[in-house]
């Protein structure tokens, strides 16, 4: 069998290639991006490599406002997206996804809490605060929190740290999870999209490279001008969401004006729009266009410039630098305009970068690929750090392992009080069959009664690994609340760092410590031996049959 893209050249690489190919998608997560117009799916390996993608469109009144509305169209449609995607189709029982919702369809709130807190009081306190601003009740939410760095305070204010709480309406979310679960596919992560665009956005380490330029801690800010919505989402100097405010005017404004103005047709505005922009230089006869459009950004500017002023005050860093997103990035020197009006460092988001066959895959598309950043961002979530991660269904996971754990140990002792019951039996029977042998009733000869033969008893005698089995036992990462679980030298924290291990993996125990596991992973050199904490792993035993 052979395919154009050149994949697949015979038959049995065909067969390899599928084997390989379904070994991962078990074991990997893709990333689906959901709107009420579209989905996109990706799927990438820990090279950051394209496995695969596809988009489609979706029907008006599948999904509304981040609710799935018809479950078995929206299956429907994910079924065709997944068995057509490029350059081989995705769709296998037992895959699971990464999804998100837009932040204007989510619950923001960022909390201060006094610093030194312990994990349990931190938690109350920050429910407690957020029970008093979003109008619904906690329970009827998916909801988590992301630590942020301390702001500065006085000392008579005391040292306080900053949390934001996000929470998603459990029964949009689960319109999603009950939708997908109809062609086989697990939720395994749900985060809020200004994460996920800013991990495909933000290179590693740059935070790191923004504080070494400015000498300080600083923030950062995306900038997503959508079609109708323009938001701004702040991240801490820890990498971290922090903000995110949603202002009702977008690209869709800036489209209209130049066709009330100028009399044209919507589609002749959208392209004067993005062949003219705000290139006043090259605009010519034009330049009345780009006039229009500063006048008409100006809206934007206002709610973005006010947003700015109120996050770096409340949050004692300074805006250093400025990402666009969404699809007015596009628009011809927005960003030098944008530069100007926000006197900061202004730059076009660039979701392909770093991306292994992305040319390829993208280019057959006829959108711009500054739109690809949302799944970008999804798919890799379960590939790179750099952007903590908050998983809403963590808190559920957790406590579905807890239900479990309970019903291992019930059955435990259920298995413990059966055993009992068929030794105190077997007891019973001994005894009544020695009191009939001492009646004079008929006993089997020994030879007879033996069941085993002597030379396999004492081989067992001799080495009871012959007949028994072995458990080797593995350390499985849980769900942190960064997304990953750092490697150390020495059981300590103060250890220095060898690398990272991510939730779901497994991993051989080499040797139990006081709160911490001793497991082997590759790095750079080679394979090494390092410590992680216990507190966000769990062991579990596999049987493996004697030889």
């Amino acid at each position: 069998m052979e395919r154009s893209c050149g994949i697949l050249a015979s038959g049995e690489q065909a067969h390899m290639f599928m084997f390989s190919f379904s070994h991962f998608i078990r074991r990997n997560t893709i990333g689906l991006d959901i709107s009420d117009s579209s989905i996109e799916a990706l799927a990438l390996n820990s090279k950051r490599e394209i496995i695969a993608y596809g988009r489609i469109e979706l029907p008006e009144g599948i999904i509304v406002r981040g609710k799935v509305l018809e479950k078995e169209k929206f299956a429907a449609k994910v079924r065709d997206l997944l068995l057509h995607t490029n350059p081989v189709p995705l769709l296998l029982d037992g895959m699971s996804a990464a999804i998100s919702l837009p932040d204007t369809e989510m619950f923001m709130h960022r909390v201060e809490i006094p610093a030194g807190l312990s994990p349990e009081e931190a938690g109350k306190r920050v429910l407690a605060a957020a029970a008093k601003i979003i109008p619904f009740e906690l329970h009827t939410l998916y909801h988590g929190r992301l630590e942020m760095a301390g702001r500065r305070h006085s000392p008579e204010e005391g040292k306080k740290e900053s949390v934001l709480f996000i929470g998603a309406p459990r029964n949009s979310v689960q319109s999603y999870i009950d939708a997908l679960r109809m062609d086989g596919i697990s939720v395994a992560i749900l985060e809020a999209g200004p994460i996920a665009l800013a991990r495909a956005l933000f290179p590693p380490n740059y935070f790191e490279r923004l504080a070494r330029e400015n000498n300080e801690s600083v923030s950062a800010m995306i900038l997503d001008i959508g079609a109708k919505v323009t938001s701004a989402h702040f991240f801490s100097s820890s990498g971290a969401l922090a903000l995110s405010v949603a202002a009702p005017v977008g690209g869709d404004n800036l489209t209209e004006t130049i066709v009330k103005k100028f009399s044209v047709s919507r589609e002749e505005a959208e392209r004067l729009s993005r062949t003219v922009g705000f290139d006043y230089k090259n605009a010519g006869e034009k330049n009345i266009i780009v006039l229009q459009l500063q006048a008409d950004i100006q809206k934007i500017l206002r709610e973005i410039t006010e947003a700015v002023s109120y996050y770096e005050r409340t949050s004692g860093e300074r805006i250093a630098e400025v990402t666009l997103g969404g699809g007015a990035a596009v628009i011809p020197k927005i960003d030098e305009y944008l530069r100007m009006n926000l006197e900061r460092n202004v730059k076009i988001g660039d979701p392909l970068q770093g991306l292994s066959g992305a040319a390829g895959i993208f280019k057959r598309e006829s959108r711009p690929a500054i739109l690809f950043g949302n799944v970008i961002g999804l798919a890799l979530a379960q590939v790179l750090g750099g952007i903590p991660r908050m998983n809403l269904l963590a808190e559920e996971s957790a406590a579905g392992e807890r239900r479990h754990e309970r019903a291992v140990i019930w059955i435990g002792w259920a298995a413990l009080a059966l055993s009992l019951v068929v030794f105190l039996s077997g007891a019973a029977y001994f005894f009544l069959f020695t009191e009939g042998e001492e009646a004079g009733e008929y006993v089997a000869p020994a030879e007879e009664a033996l069941s085993t033969p002597p030379e396999l008893i004492e081989d067992a005698q001799g080495d009871t690994l012959e007949v028994e089995e072995e458990a080797r036992r593995e350390v499985l990462i849980r769900e942190t609340p960064t997304g990953w679980l750092n490697v150390r030298k020495e059981p300590d924290t103060g250890s220095e760092q060898m690398g990272r291990v991510l939730p779901g993996e497994t991993h051989a125990l080499l040797e139990e410590g006081d709160g911490w596991y001793k497991i082997s992973i590759l790095t750079e050199t080679g394979e090494e031996e390092g410590w992680i904490s216990a507190e966000y792993a769990s062991i579990k035993s596999i049987k493996i049959d004697g030889e």
